[in-house]
Protein backbone atom coordinates (compact mmCIF):
# COMPACT_ATOMS: atom_id res chain seq x y z
CA UNK A 1 0.00 0.00 0.00
CA UNK A 2 1.33 3.43 -0.89
CA UNK A 3 -0.03 6.94 -0.54
CA UNK A 4 -0.76 9.12 -3.53
CA UNK A 5 -1.79 12.75 -3.67
CA UNK A 6 -5.30 12.09 -2.34
CA UNK A 7 -5.73 8.34 -2.02
CA UNK A 8 -3.98 5.22 -0.80
CA UNK A 9 -3.21 2.62 -3.46
CA UNK A 10 -3.17 -1.15 -2.91
CA UNK A 11 -1.05 -2.97 -5.50
CA UNK A 12 0.39 -6.43 -5.93
CA UNK A 13 4.01 -7.18 -5.14
CA UNK A 14 6.32 -5.93 -7.89
CA UNK A 15 3.68 -3.57 -9.31
CA UNK A 16 4.67 0.09 -9.53
CA UNK A 17 4.70 3.07 -11.83
CA UNK A 18 8.47 2.67 -12.08
CA UNK A 19 8.22 -0.93 -13.29
CA UNK A 20 5.60 0.10 -15.85
CA UNK A 21 7.83 2.94 -17.09
CA UNK A 22 10.82 0.61 -17.40
CA UNK A 23 8.73 -1.90 -19.37
CA UNK A 24 7.51 0.85 -21.71
CA UNK A 25 11.08 2.17 -22.13
CA UNK A 26 12.30 -1.33 -23.02
CA UNK A 27 9.51 -1.83 -25.58
CA UNK A 28 10.27 1.53 -27.20
CA UNK A 29 14.00 0.75 -27.29
CA UNK A 30 13.34 -2.67 -28.85
CA UNK A 31 11.06 -1.29 -31.59
CA UNK A 32 13.11 1.80 -32.48
CA UNK A 33 16.60 0.46 -31.75
CA UNK A 34 17.32 3.76 -30.00
CA UNK A 35 17.78 4.67 -26.37
CA UNK A 36 15.23 7.29 -25.31
CA UNK A 37 15.91 9.92 -22.67
CA UNK A 38 13.16 9.79 -20.07
CA UNK A 39 11.52 12.46 -17.91
CA UNK A 40 9.01 11.71 -15.19
CA UNK A 41 6.86 14.00 -13.07
CA UNK A 42 5.20 13.25 -9.75
CA UNK A 43 3.97 14.76 -6.52
CA UNK A 44 3.35 11.90 -4.09
CA UNK A 45 5.01 8.87 -2.53
CA UNK A 46 3.32 6.61 -5.08
CA UNK A 47 5.40 8.39 -7.77
CA UNK A 48 8.83 7.72 -6.22
CA UNK A 49 9.50 4.53 -8.23
CA UNK A 50 8.56 6.39 -11.43
CA UNK A 51 10.87 9.29 -10.57
CA UNK A 52 13.73 6.88 -9.78
CA UNK A 53 13.28 5.04 -13.09
CA UNK A 54 13.73 8.14 -15.27
CA UNK A 55 16.84 9.93 -16.48
CA UNK A 56 15.35 13.23 -15.33
CA UNK A 57 12.66 13.84 -12.73
CA UNK A 58 10.37 16.67 -11.69
CA UNK A 59 9.05 16.60 -8.15
CA UNK A 60 5.93 18.75 -8.05
CA UNK A 61 5.39 20.51 -4.75
CA UNK A 62 2.56 18.83 -2.88
CA UNK A 63 0.03 20.71 -0.74
CA UNK A 64 -0.42 17.67 1.51
CA UNK A 65 1.62 16.22 4.34
CA UNK A 66 3.46 13.63 2.23
CA UNK A 67 6.31 15.50 0.57
CA UNK A 68 8.93 13.84 -1.61
CA UNK A 69 12.44 14.68 -0.39
CA UNK A 70 15.72 14.67 -2.34
CA UNK A 71 16.67 11.46 -0.52
CA UNK A 72 13.59 9.71 -1.95
CA UNK A 73 14.65 10.19 -5.57
CA UNK A 74 17.85 8.57 -6.81
CA UNK A 75 18.09 9.79 -10.38
CA UNK A 76 20.55 11.82 -12.42
CA UNK A 77 18.81 15.16 -12.42
CA UNK A 78 15.94 16.20 -10.17
CA UNK A 79 14.05 19.49 -10.24
CA UNK A 80 11.78 20.44 -7.34
CA UNK A 81 9.04 22.89 -8.32
CA UNK A 82 8.02 25.86 -6.23
CA UNK A 83 4.45 25.77 -7.56
CA UNK A 84 1.85 23.08 -6.85
CA UNK A 85 -0.69 21.34 -9.09
CA UNK A 86 -0.94 22.25 -12.78
CA UNK A 87 1.32 25.29 -12.29
CA UNK A 88 3.97 22.94 -10.88
CA UNK A 89 3.67 20.65 -13.90
CA UNK A 90 4.09 23.66 -16.18
CA UNK A 91 7.09 24.90 -14.18
CA UNK A 92 8.80 21.51 -14.25
CA UNK A 93 8.22 20.85 -17.94
CA UNK A 94 9.34 24.37 -18.83
CA UNK A 95 12.55 23.83 -16.87
CA UNK A 96 13.50 20.82 -18.99
CA UNK A 97 12.06 21.94 -22.33
CA UNK A 98 13.96 25.23 -22.10
CA UNK A 99 17.23 23.36 -21.55
CA UNK A 100 17.85 24.84 -18.09
CA UNK A 101 18.74 21.37 -16.79
CA UNK A 102 21.86 21.41 -18.97
CA UNK A 103 23.13 24.72 -17.60
CA UNK A 104 22.59 24.30 -13.88
CA UNK A 105 22.45 21.75 -11.12
CA UNK A 106 18.83 20.71 -10.61
CA UNK A 107 19.21 19.02 -7.24
CA UNK A 108 17.93 21.04 -4.30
Amino acid sequence: MTQGGRFYHVMGKGVSKGNAAIWLWQQYQHVTQTTPITLSLGDGPNDISLLRAADYAVVIKNKGQQQITPGDVFTGKVYFTRATGPAGWREGLSHFISGNHKREVCDE
